[in-house]
This record gives C-alpha cells, sequence and structure tokens, in this order.
C-alpha cells in the first residue's frame, strides 16, 4: 500500500468546477510498477484531480484508465496521447446495439441507421 486517504474532493475540471465529490476512503496500491487508486465511494473518473488528491499526478503515467461514460475527455485531452473507449458490459455498455431494446419505437438513433 502507498498511500490511505480520502475524503471530500473539490474538482477543478471546467465543467464541475468546485463541485464536492465525499470519495471516502481511498488508497493508493501498488503492484509492480502499476498503481491503483481505490474508492469507497462511487466516483466518475471525470476529473484527473482525484488522482492529485490522493498523491498522483496523471501527466505522469504512460497509461491512465478512468470508468467515465461522458465528460472525461475536456479534462483529460490536452495531456492524453491517445483515448481509447472500451466496450464493456453492464447496465449502460458503451455500445448501445448490446442492449434489447423490446419495447422502443423504430427506427431509434443510433441503432438503426
Amino acid at each position: 500500500m502507498r498511500k490511505v486517504g480520502g475524503g471530500v474532493l473539490i474538482t477543478k475540471s471546467e465543467n464541475w468546477k468546485d463541485t464536492e465529490d465525499n470519495i471516502g476512503k481511498a488508497a493508493v496500491l501498488q503492484v509492480g510498477k502499476i498503481q491503483i487508486l481505490l474508492t469507497e465511494n462511487r466516483y466518475v473518473g471525470h476529473d484527473p484531480e482525484l488522482f492529485r488528491f490522493m498523491g498522483l499526478e496523471p501527466k505522469d503515467a504512460k497509461i491512465v484508465v478512468v470508468k467515465s461514460p461522458v465528460g472525461f475527455r475536456a479534462p483529460y485531452e490536452p495531456f492524453a496521447k491517445t483515448i481509447f473507449i472500451l466496450d464493456t458490459p453492464g447496465a449502460s455498455p458503451s455500445n448501445l446495439k448490446q442492449l434489447e431494446f423490446r419495447r422502443a419505437p423504430r427506427p431509434l438513433f443510433p441503432l438503426d441507421q
């Protein structure tokens, strides 16, 4: 374990400037060269300030992984060399074609083009 902390984070990115988010207890684990930031409470990874709050600088990392459906681009793009959108399973996947729309009127954008 590299660091233990947590509490209330004040976001700094433009879309959520000065928003307070209680991340609860938090810890940074180190496994070899990989650092993993875990939070007790849900936090959408839309602001790199989360990493800084726990003593990590995302600009210095080779890879940063965040779970954020939208809104992360503006704060991360200034220093991201490449952004990958992952198509993961779950209640709200990036690929809407994975979901069954039984009662939705058709055609329905973006499913039907």
